[in-house]
């Protein structure tokens, strides 16, 4: 098999762990971060948490996909137990949170105030006040936990700092680079799409008797265009445009009910290939540098095999794309028996 990485760029993150926390005087009151548990984005609740984040007068800036693990928890947390007020939580709650992790991927948000606040004080601190309780028995109403019936002490949707210095901390842990100005966001190209492109940044393969054999791949490259969308690197127009009209065409393309006769499906299919091709700066080399392996791979139909969907996996692994059981077999399936 022709290794895919030949013909795209790799590159590896910084550890999560090893990039020096910057001064809380340095973190400004418009920018918070809220990090979207496993739990958020297995269940879908991506949109109503976005609604809810609205009432802030916040809109996502940045997001980056990451396998949370024991050393993310002790971050956080900062050695302190991770129930303060619950003996069964400070018992469990360390492998009932690291259950939690292993879930799936999460995604590290970074928000910035659009609108001027009602109230005083900085956006981490009103968004952790936002977020209420996590024991089922207290949820509050009108709080972000409350969206879920079944959010709980270690099933909780969200983790948010307390307070500036707490979010300065935690955005050290995952962007490597300052803060972008409002200006360069890019996901401020999207508009009132923000929280949908964030959405697609897990870009779940629907169980159903309904789902296009052809829908993992799709499903896989609408992610890593999110996230390329959604990772703050300012980008030319024209790859920037690019990556916009693949969303689009990706999005569109999952959201049409797929042919009964598996040979028009087929061609369904061949001509989104043939969408994503078009001429223009290659998708490839659009994407983020660590998507860039990967893209490449899920466009060499010609190439399809178990061996090159393996190699798939492991570079969403590599890059915190974690692929549930299902994903994995239906992605290894379809490239093994792509022509058959």
């Amino acid at each position: 098999m022709n290794d895919p990485s030949h013909d795209a760029t790799k590159s590896g993150l910084p550890s999560p762990i090893s990039t020096p926390t910057p001064p809380h005087s340095d973190w400004p009151d418009d920018l918070a971060v809220v990090v979207l548990l496993p739990d958020t984005l297995l269940a879908g609740g991506i949109p109503a948490l976005g609604e809810s984040l609205a009432a802030l007068g916040a809109r996502p800036a940045r997001v980056r996909s990451v396998r949370l693990d024991p050393g993310h928890a002790a971050a956080f947390y900062r050695g302190r137990p991770r129930s303060k007020s619950s003996e069964k939580g400070r018992r469990f709650g360390s492998i009932l949170t690291r259950n939690l992790f292993a879930l799936d991927s999460s995604l590290v948000v970074l928000l910035r105030q659009h609108t001027d606040p009602a109230e005083e004080g900085s956006l981490s601190r009103r968004l952790h006040d936002l977020k209420g309780p996590s024991a089922y028995l207290q949820l509050r109403p009108d709080s972000l936990r409350a969206l879920s019936r079944t959010s709980d002490r270690c099933l909780s949707l969200v983790h948010t700092p307390d307070d500036a210095e707490d979010a300065a901390a935690t955005a050290a842990l995952f962007f490597d680079t300052p803060p972008a100005t409002a200006g360069a966001d890019p996901l401020a190209a999207c508009a009132d799409e923000a929280w949908s492109v964030v959405e697609d940044c897990r870009s779940l393969l629907p169980v159903s008797f309904d789902t296009s054999r052809y829908a993992i791949v799709a499903c896989s490259l609408l992610r890593c265009v999110a996230l390329s969308l959604a990772d703050g690197t300012p980008r030319p127009p024209a790859g920037l445009d690019r990556l916009l009209q693949a969303r689009r065409t990706l999005a569109g393309w999952l959201g049409e009910k797929p042919a009964t006769a598996p040979a028009e499906e087929r061609a369904r299919f061949d001509r989104l290939a043939d969408d994503l091709g078009r001429p223009g700066p290659a998708l490839a080399t659009t994407v983020a540098p660590e998507y860039a392996a990967a893209v490449h791979a899920l466009l060499a139909l010609p190439e399809y095999d178990l061996e090159w969907a393996d190699f798939v996996v492991a570079e969403f692994t590599r890059h915190g794309l974690h692929l549930n059981d299902f994903e994995i077999h239906a992605l290894s399936t379809l490239m093994t028996f792509f022509d058959d």
